[in-house]
């Protein structure tokens, strides 16, 4: 179903995609935002942003193109959205750094998961799937280590245009 007068399908992605996200049982005690976060107290120690990181914009419409049929003109529109999750996990040497990795994996699956579950994860988006990832390992102090991924979500939408 193509849902009518509307100028993106930004808003209904990140929204669905947050509450969704926020269900999720692997998710549990992680913080999960649909934009940047200017305070990262905010954020906790675990947390997805989803539509931005701390320091970058919201996300850009790549390409909006028009068709017309018979009866209606269509929006496509395609976009990526820079996101960022920080898994966490207490410990020193290899294991601690092992956990952390592992952590931080398993946050960057469980929005995997998600997304393939509801590839058309509102009534515009026709397909959305990560396409991209930067995996960083961080020292946040003598016994905690973490997992920052940055990664992209393609995704590709049709509605009507208001």
């Amino acid at each position: 179903m193509i849902a009518p007068g509307l100028v993106t399908s930004l808003d209904a992605f990140l929204t669905a995609t947050r509450a969704g996200l926020i269900l999720r049982a692997g998710l549990a005690g992680v913080s999960v935002f649909s934009g940047p976060i200017l305070d990262e107290k905010e954020l906790g120690s675990e947390y997805i942003l989803l539509g931005g990181t701390t320091s970058e914009a919201f996300a850009v419409v790549l390409a909006n193109e028009y068709t017309t049929g018979m009866i209606e003109v269509l929006a496509n529109e395609s976009y990526d959205v820079p996101c960022e999750l920080m898994g966490v996990a207490v410990g020193t040497g290899e294991s601690g750094i092992v956990a952390a990795r592992q952590r931080g994996l398993v946050l960057l699956n469980e929005v995997h998961e998600w997304l393939k579950a509801n590839d058309t994860a509102s009534a515009t988006v026709q397909d959305c799937r990560i396409t991209r990832y930067k995996a960083t390992q961080l020292i946040l102090d003598e016994a905690t280590r973490c997992l920052k991924v940055e990664f992209t979500v393609s995704v590709y939408a049709q509605f009507l245009p208001a």
